[in-house]
Parts: C-alpha cells; sequence; structure tokens
C-alpha cells in the first residue's frame, strides 16, 4: 500500500469508527439525524425516532436551550448515515485505484487510471483521483 492510500484508507478507518460509535451512543441507536426547529432562530437535531441529538445555544450555554438552525442542519447532514455512505463509497474508490506494477521496467502506476505512467519516477501517489479524495478528507501522504 501507498503513503497516499494507507493514509486515506486511515482516515476513512477514523470517520467509520466515529459515525459508528455516534450510533452507539445515540439514545435510539439509528443514524438518520435531522434538524428540527425549535423556536425561529433556534433548533436541535434530532434521530429518525425524534431522540435528541444535540441541541446548544450561544446565548445561553449552561441552559442548552437550543442551537443556530444552521449549525443544526449542517451537523444532521453529516449524521452517522451520511458518513458511513461517504466511507463505502470512498474505499471503493481507492480500491479502483490501486498500483499496477510492470516488473519488466520496474514502474508502478495506477489501475484505475488505465495504464501505467509514461516515465519511471511516477507513482500510484501520483494518481489524480486519489489525490481529489484526500483532498477531499483532508489528508496529505506522509501526514
Amino acid at each position: 500500500m501507498t503513503d497516499l492510500r494507507a493514509a486515506i484508507l486511515a482516515r476513512l478507518d477514523e470517520l467509520e469508527r466515529l459515525a459508528r460509535d455516534a450510533i452507539k451512543t445515540n439514545p435510539g441507536g439509528n443514524g438518520r439525524w435531522t434538524a428540527v426547529e425549535v423556536y425561529p432562530d433556534e433548533a436541535e437535531v434530532v434521530d429518525a425516532d425524534g431522540a435528541r441529538i444535540a441541541r446548544y445555544t450561544h446565548w445561553y450555554p449552561d441552559m442548552a436551550d437550543g442551537m443556530d438552525p444552521e449549525d443544526a442542519r449542517h451537523i444532521a447532514a453529516w449524521d452517522p448515515d451520511s458518513v458511513l455512505a461517504l466511507v463505502v463509497g470512498a474505499r471503493e474508490m481507492v480500491g479502483l485505484h490501486s498500483p499496477d506494477v510492470d516488473p519488466m521496467f520496474n514502474r508502478s502506476g495506477c489501475v484505475g487510471c488505465g495504464s501505467l505512467p509514461d516515465y519511471a519516477d511516477r507513482h500510484v501517489d501520483d494518481c489524480p483521483t486519489l489525490a481529489a479524495l484526500a483532498k477531499m478528507l483532508g489528508v496529505r501522504a506522509g501526514a
């Protein structure tokens, strides 16, 4: 496995663990969350069964009255089910873009990109698809 592929897969493992942990600690035990407006400027995040996931306001943090609707919608958009779906798709992309070794010339490239590179110093870590996926996940090779 290359450094970039290893870093991407490690990040995906972390995201999967966090999503599964959130499901386990959720009172309703599910991973589909929704933002619900409680008052005109406050909202909360609930799961599919209506169990409260998050509720907070910057005005009265000790009272936990509600959060800004924009924050609630953002949290709900990245609910565990959505993160797990992203992880599955990203792992499929990594699998499609794996090292392809040419033993005759001792070169490696990317299977998913269709061919070995035209020059010997190119590596699967140079795959533009993996680079875009890494950028999306906030990952750098060797980081």
